[in-house]
């Protein structure tokens, strides 16, 4: 009877375990870019329904532009337009929340048009 107990903990353990809630997932990151669209950052969302992302103009003296797009499959070449191209001015922040997603991942695209900046993106997927 003691080894059917065992059996049977161990066995609801390990169902447990194989569908337990995923757990929120954060990044961060900083860089440098210039006038060309540059690709700073896959976030990989197929297993979340929430993304929050936040991107920073860090830079003093010039205008940042922004970008979102979204893929159905990690290794797809062609995408949605999430976010189409925004605005960022000197020293502020955007704040971007996208629900409901069904997209395998985000693909973070950033520029200034006339000089080199710095930028900050951190985010928080959630299930």
């Amino acid at each position: 009877m003691k080894k059917i107990t065992i059996i049977l903990l161990i066995l609801v353990i390990a169902i447990s375990i194989a569908y337990a809630k995923q757990d929120h997932v954060t990044g961060y990151w900083t860089g440098t870019t210039t006038s060309g669209w540059i690709s700073q950052e896959e976030i990989v969302t197929q297993d979340y329904k929430q993304a929050f992302i936040i991107i920073h103009n860090a830079s003093a003296t010039a205008t940042m532009y922004y970008k979102i797009y979204g893929y159905a499959h990690n290794k797809a070449t062609f995408y949605e337009e999430v976010v189409s191209e925004t605005v960022i001015a000197v020293s502020t922040s955007e704040t971007i929340k996208i629900t409901n997603t069904a997209y395998s991942k985000l693909v973070i695209l950033v520029k200034w048009v006339s000089a080199e900046g710095t930028f900050e993106i951190s985010y928080n997927l959630k299930p």
